[in-house]
C-alpha cells in the first residue's frame, strides 16, 4: 500500500519540476528600452537594412534632374540641391517649378552628389 500512496506525491513532484523548467506559455515580453526595438508591420516598412546591419546588395535609388542640378532620394523622400556653393539637403522640393525630365540612378551612397560631374556628363536632356 505504501507504493500506491507515493503515486500522487510523485505526480505532484513531476508537475512541479515541469512547471519550473518549462517557460510559461503566456509570458509577457521582456521590457525593451525606447529606441532599441521597432515594431514591424506594413505601416512601418523599412527601406533597406536597419542602421546597424551592413547593406549587402542594397542600393539607394535617386532621381537626378540635370536641368536643375537636383537629386531626389526616392526611399527617404528628400532632396539634394546645389545652392550657395554647396550641396544642401531638403525635406521638401526646394524648387517651386515643375521639375521636368529625370534619370533614375541606383547607388551605394547616401550622398549622390559626390558623382555629380559624372552624372551631369552622362545624363543630358536633349532639346
Amino acid at each position: 500500500m505504501a507504493s500506491i500512496s507515493r503515486i500522487p506525491f510523485m505526480l505532484a513532484m513531476l508537475c512541479l519540476i515541469l512547471a519550473i523548467a518549462a517557460p510559461p506559455a503566456f509570458s509577457q515580453p521582456q521590457h525593451v528600452p525606447p529606441g532599441q526595438a521597432k515594431k514591424m508591420g506594413p505601416e512601418n516598412k523599412s527601406h533597406g537594412p536597419p542602421p546597424h546591419a551592413p547593406a549587402h546588395g542594397y542600393r539607394n535609388k535617386y532621381r537626378f534632374y540635370p536641368e536643375h542640378d537636383l537629386y531626389y532620394d526616392v526611399g527617404r523622400d528628400r532632396y539634394f540641391l546645389y545652392r550657395g556653393g554647396e550641396w544642401r539637403r531638403y525635406d521638401h522640393n526646394p524648387l517651386t517649378i515643375q521639375l521636368g525630365p529625370f534619370f533614375t540612378i541606383e547607388m551605394d551612397t547616401d550622398a549622390p552628389y559626390i558623382h555629380y560631374r559624372e552624372h551631369k556628363r552622362q545624363f543630358q536632356v536633349l532639346p
